[in-house]
Parts: structure tokens; sequence; C-alpha cells
């Protein structure tokens, strides 16, 4: 029987494994068994609900073992997961469930309402099996709660997949307005899960404290996954929080701890004022956003360990890791190249090759890249060259010694709590209210979540006092961290002299501001 299918992987381990702990969430504790007989379950839901083979099936809910569990179950269906930040609002989900043409989701009580909204404004006929607790509305799109649906295990075999079939989607925000539908295939997923898993040393019975988003690469193919391959304990929180996450090292004797340079930041803000015993740890992996030594030095040495980086992005995946045999390589480095990754260097022209020393933009090729993005043919074209050189907008430098440091991006993207934001979709969420006429959005360094996304606005009708209307407007359009942490109000924004907005002025001014805080 072939092996591609990336449900095997999970199953081997177990095989191996079925009484080991694979999830502590919420009071609660999952065997290895117990994840396959809901895995199993969950995919004979998909079965009787008559998804195909090929379809995306959305997940929108906060971190929880389900979201592990819904990933199996389409991977041993034949179908492709689908995970959905659960912070993205009406406008990102009239764009996926359009996107993705689903007709199933799982979908958290809480976030219900939002999603029959969205898929009421597109015509979607998507239908809801209700996950986690609290209380879920009657529509007749809503088919019932998982716990209730689900059926007891069965030995039904795995879909036959080859590599080059369809797995994941990762709805990103990047170059475009909204967010990117990064589609990864059995290939491409399996090589993440193990080049991750085998650099990093994930060990059966190590215990790993996981926060951050299921919905994120980083929180699905990097941590929780990869570790269900291994044999890991992973302590799933629900969403970050800087003392929650101390508490679990401390409550489980932790050896491994992912986050953003931000998230440590803010781990090391709470450790300032209250002391936990950290002396578990092996591990503490960083990543998802730059990593400067004025921000990592003191954690290293707050933890007692040095911290092991990465670089990579959603289209793909591994592609820079330090190893934790790396102890001696440059701080701040995000490591060297992943088994069979190619990475060029090129200047301005995406051609001229740069030499070691010197910032280059980074274009790359390996075995862990996308697909392609699901329904944009046209994007696909635009990211991928013909040779599948893949182009990063990251700017990186190459030490003699083959080290690799991220030094920043040859794009406006702004990159929040490790969060990729695209400035024109909050500029077009700001327009939409009705007294501005003109926006500009611009990231700022801030310590504590990377970069602060900061808003200028004008117009002949909007004054300051309108601003908490505004902030209400945004709330209810983007997701929680694509919402400005200032709003400036200008008579005109800057232009430069052939009439564009003057974005270096503008960053320039939100730089200031926020050195004034």
């Amino acid at each position: 029987m072939s092996k591609e299918n990336v449900f095997h992987l999970i199953e081997d381990a177990a095989a191996a494994h079925p009484d080991k702990i694979a999830f502590r969430f919420q009071g609660d504790e999952l065997r290895y068994a117990d994840v396959m007989s809901r895995a199993s379950g969950m995919s004979q839901l998909l079965k009787r609900f008559g998804v195909a083979q090929d379809e995306p099936v959305l997940f929108y809910a906060q971190n929880c073992p389900d979201h592990a569990c819904a990933m199996i179950a389409a991977c041993h269906h034949g179908a492709i997961h689908a995970p959905v930040n659960d912070g993205f609002q009406s406008q990102e989900l009239r764009h996926i469930l359009t996107n993705s043409e689903a007709t199933l989701a799982f979908v958290a009580a809480p976030l219900i309402p939002r999603f029959l909204d969205a898929a009421a404004a597109t015509g979607s006929r998507c239908r809801i099996v209700v996950v986690g607790s609290g209380d879920a509305q009657d529509a007749p799109s809503i088919l019932g709660r998982l716990d209730d649906l689900i059926p007891k295990g069965s030995d039904a075999p795995a879909a036959r997949r080859v590599a080059s079939d369809p797995c994941l989607i990762v709805y990103t925000s990047g170059s475009t307005a909204m967010p990117k539908a990064v589609l990864h295939s059995h290939g491409s997923t399996g090589y993440a899960l193990n080049t991750y898993a085998d650099i990093w040393d994930y060990r059966v019975g190590d215990v790993a404290v996981v926060s951050p988003p299921m919905s994120w690469v980083f929180g699905l193919i990097l941590t929780s996954v990869a570790m269900l391959t291994k044999g890991t304990t992973v302590i799933l929180l629900p969403k970050f929080h800087p003392e929650r996450v101390l508490e679990a090292i401390e409550a489980n004797g932790a050896q491994l701890c992912f986050g953003t340079m931000s998230m440590y930041s803010k781990m090391l803000d709470v450790l300032s004022k209250k002391d936990f015993d950290l002396s578990s740890l092996r591990f503490c992996m960083v990543g998802g956003e730059p990593c400067p030594a004025s921000s990592l030095a003191p954690a290293e040495r707050r933890f007692g360990l040095r911290f092991t980086q990465a670089w990579a992005f959603s289209e793909n995946h591994p592609l820079v890791a330090m190893r934790p045999t790396d102890i001696d390589a440059p701080l701040g480095t995000a490591g060297r190249p992943a088994p069979g990754v190619e990475i060029v260097l090129r200047g301005e022209d995406g051609v001229t090759p740069t030499p070691d020393g010197m910032p280059g933009e980074a274009w790359v090729r390996g075995p862990g890249a996308m697909t392609c993005y699901y329904g944009d043919p046209d994007l696909t074209a635009e990211k991928i060259d013909d040779n599948g050189w893949i182009r990063t907008g990251d700017l990186l430098i190459r030490d003699a010694a083959g080290y690799i440091s991220v030094v920043g991006r040859a794009t406006d993207m702004i990159i929040r709590n490790g969060a990729n934001i695209a400035p024109s979709e909050v500029e077009n969420a700001i327009l939409q209210f009705n007294t501005v006429e003109t926006a500009a959005v611009v990231g700022a360094p801030d310590p504590m979540s990377g970069e602060a996304v900061i808003a200028f606005v004008s117009g002949k009708d909007f004054a300051p006092s309108n601003v908490p209307d505004l902030g209400t407007h945004l709330r209810a359009s983007l997701a929680a961290y694509k919402v400005p942490s200032k709003i400036i109000v200008m008579t005109d924004l800057p232009v430069t002299s052939n009439g564009k907005i003057d974005r270096k002025a503008l960053k320039a001014e939100a730089e200031h501001s926020m050195e004034l805080e």
C-alpha cells in the first residue's frame, strides 16, 4: 500500500505509541490512540456529508486538538484541510468561502454568527459542524455538534494519495489585499513534517508547549502535527498568553517551547515581575518575524539556553533553520538551508546574484514548495518562475560560513506578532468609512509586537473626533491583529514628485510617533 498519504506518518507513530499522551488541553488528555479514533470518525463524517476528494474542508476555531484531528481526517479521506484564522472577520471570510467553494466547515460555536453572515453574503451553501463548547444558534446549514455526530473509529483504509495530490491550504495575508490560498501537496507537507522533526530532534516522550495559532504553519505543521509523527506530547493552549505559557512549562516540565520574538518579549515582561522554573527546557524556537540580537540576547540569558531560529514562509517551508548543534552560530542568524533547499540572493533586478555579506532578495526552491495559489493561476505565475523559483520579497544576508540572517523586506509588508499584514487590505477597509478620502498604512518598530500598524487618514469631513467610530468600523471589518494601533489624522497626506503617497515620509512620522510613547 502506498505511504504517500501524510495520514500514514501520524498513523505509524500512533501504532508505536498508542498509550502515550498526544495532547493536554484545558485539563483533558488525548492519547495517540484517541487522536486516531477521533480522526477516523471525522473522516467518516466527511464521507457521510458528501465531501469529495481534493475538496477543501474549512476549520474555523481557536487552537484545540480537533484542529489536528481534522487535518488527519482530511488526509485519510483524501480531502484538503483548510484552516481559517479565528480572528478573520466578514470580508476575509467572504473571500475564503468564495475561493474554496467549500461545502463543509468545522466551526466553533462563538464564531458561527460571523460565518453565517459571510455565507449569506456570498451565497455559499457551506454546511457547519459545530466544534467545542458554547451555545450554537439554529440554522438550516448547521448539521449538529461534532461530539453528537461523530461515529466511533473504524478500520476503513486511508485514501490512496501520491506526492503531488493536494493536502493543505493555508490562508495567509501577503502581497494581495485578501488572504492568499497557499496550496501544499502531500509531498511538500510530508517533507516539512519530517524535516522539522529531524532538524530539531523531536523525541518520543518530549513535552512541548504550543501557543501559536494552528491556522498558521507555525502552530500546525512546524509544531503540533510534526510532533505527532514522533510520539511527543503537545501542551496546547487555545491562544498565546505569556503567563499561561510560562505556567505550562513549569507545571509540565516541558522540554520544548515555540514562539515569535514578540511572544518571548511578552514572557520576559512577565518574568521581570514573577519567577518561573524553566530549567526543564532543552529547546526554545523563535521565528515568524525579525529577531534582532538586541531582543534575542536578554531572552537567551533569562531562559538559560541558546535560542534556535528559522526562516520560512507559507509558500515554502522549511527553508532555513538553526540546529541545536549550531551553538557557535552568530547571534541573530536564522541558520543554514534545510536539506534539499536552494536559496539564491539577487539584486533589485531579480537576476544579479549578491555576494556574501551583502543583502539580497531571496529566491527559493525546494521540496517544501507550494503547488500553487488555489484558484488563482495569475498570482501563481507572478510568484513562481518557469524554473520553480519562488520570489520571497525578503532581504537576507549570507555569511562566509553559510549562515543566513533576515535583514528586512523588499516590500512594505508589515509583520505584527509574526503575522503578515498587507497595508492595502487595511487601507481598503479604512476607505469604506464614508468620510475618509485618503488613507495610507505603514509599519513602525514596536518592541512588544515586532511592528505596530499605523494608519494615516485625511478627509475634509473627517475630524479627530471621528477616530473612535473608525476604530469600531475596522474592528468589525478586519482580524484584530490587522487593526491599526494608532490612527493619525492629517489635512493632506504627503506625496512624491510623481504624485504617489510618500510612504517613506509617513514611515518616518510613524516611527517618531512611536518613540514619543
